[in-house]
């Protein structure tokens, strides 16, 4: 990761607040083109339902932290930090993006959100099953709840991988990191996805 980018320097750069920042078409245009990893925070005062607050905004660290993320050498070429973090902030397909299937299956009856969600494959193909889109008008209204309530920092890393990642997420247990290893995950957010893809494809 290079002599002077230590893991452990890199969480430090994610979690100072000064390096976080709002979604906005000056912070997007900012992004690093490069691999590396990201952080995203709840902002204080964030607009949740009132079943959720213990789950997600009582849950994570004082500093708000709710997810990690990497774009790593092993992902698709193409990818990086202002493509991966556009996709999470700016999207019209929840499907490809975990974070924002998370977030949209803990908000789906908040008035704010009121999410729809939809077969991520028509065809329910078995490769698909077990994930969800959402509707057009379920997708606007999540980008304008994350982008009012969330916030984002990044760094870009040479050689990111996933085993960097896995100690990041141990080390700050980021509460909608579904992936093992997390000490902290959400436990409501098992249930809450599951709901939607019932839902999805007529299960529910």
């Amino acid at each position: 990761m290079g002599e002077c980018q230590t893991i452990d320097d890199i969480i430090d750069y994610l979690l100072n607040e000064k390096n976080r920042h709002e979604w906005s078409s000056d912070s997007a245009h900012a992004i690093s083109r490069k691999k590396g990893i990201f952080a995203i925070f709840l902002k204080k005062g964030a607009d949740l339902p009132d079943d959720l607050e213990e789950c997600v905004k009582k849950r994570v660290r004082n500093d708000g932290l709710l997810y990690v993320g990497i774009v790593g050498e092993k992902g698709k070429k193409e990818r990086n930090l202002h493509i991966s973090l556009e996709g999470h902030f700016d999207n019209t397909n929840s499907g490809g993006s975990t974070l924002r299937r998370s977030l949209g299956a803990l908000l789906k009856n908040h008035p704010s959100v009121n999410l729809t969600p939809v077969p991520r494959d028509p065809n329910k193909k078995e490769s698909n099953r077990f994930c969800f889109d959402t509707d057009d008008g379920s997708e606007g209204r999540l980008n304008d709840w994350m982008q009012k309530w969330l916030r984002f920092s990044c760094h870009p890393v040479e050689g990111i991988a996933e085993k960097h990642k896995a100690k990041v997420i141990r080390y700050l247990a980021p509460p909608l990191n579904r992936k093992k290893g997390n000490p902290s995950p959400c436990l409501r957010l098992e249930f809450a996805v599951k709901e939607c893809q019932n839902k999805a494809y007529g299960e529910g």
